[in-house]
């Protein structure tokens, strides 16, 4: 008889596609990988309609959003609308991701921490061909991570369109902080559209071909 522990661990390999999900009050898909880049975690979350979730005025828990995943490894977060995000982030990409793209979604009417927030990441990932309208604050917002890219997403009517925060928290220390890359973008109407904090990182990012 075999025991549990003489089954090599199986983590994720989930599908979350085509689900219409609304009026969650702090979020609407979460979800939490290992987080080591050990294993191959595995995640496909796509075509999905997510619409007026976070309404809780519940922002300072940090969990809230329309799409919140956690140390994402080998993932795709791809098509999905998410619309009218009032508290927290339409997609929040947090901690410890790796070889994961976002792509192909459409994020309108953010009122909380930004439209896409991905953070805390030192291995590659990549963030591109997304639209992205109307959000109160940040169309994309990188912070606490190195070595990411954004590319050829189209970001307008935000107060600010891409910025690339460098080290943000105690969490890391600011010499892991930077040389990103980011091309090829399209900013219309965002009252500052691009912006890098060079002194809190510890290599500037890479910055050709984007549009404002």
């Amino acid at each position: 008889r075999q025991k549990l522990e003489d089954y090599a661990p199986v983590y994720g390999h989930h599908i979350v596609r085509r689900n219409h999900i609304s009026d969650c009050g702090i979020v609407g898909i979460c979800g939490f990988g290992p987080g080591d880049g050990k294993v191959s975690f595995g995640l496909l979350v796509e075509d999905n309609f997510i619409e007026r979730c976070g309404w809780q005025d519940a922002e300072n828990l940090h969990e809230c959003g329309g799409i919140k995943l956690h140390c994402n490894n080998h993932c795709l977060v791809r098509r999905n609308l998410i619309v009218d995000t009032l508290h927290g982030p339409g997609i929040w990409m947090d901690a410890y991701n790796g070889y994961t793209r976002v792509c192909q979604n459409i994020i309108l009417h953010s009122r909380g921490r930004g439209s896409l927030l991905f953070e805390i990441s030192f291995k590659p990932n990549l963030v591109d061909r997304n639209f992205i309208w109307d959000s109160s604050t940040f169309g994309i917002l990188e912070a606490d991570g190195n070595g990411q890219t954004f590319a050829n997403n189209f970001i307008g009517d935000c107060h600010e369109g891409i910025e690339l925060r460098g080290r943000q928290t105690d969490r890391v220390k600011a010499e892991d902080c930077g040389h990103h890359e980011m091309f090829n973008n399209i900013i219309v109407n965002c009252a500052r559209p691009i912006l890098e904090r060079h002194n809190q990182s510890r290599i500037p990012s890479l910055l050709e071909g984007n549009m404002t």
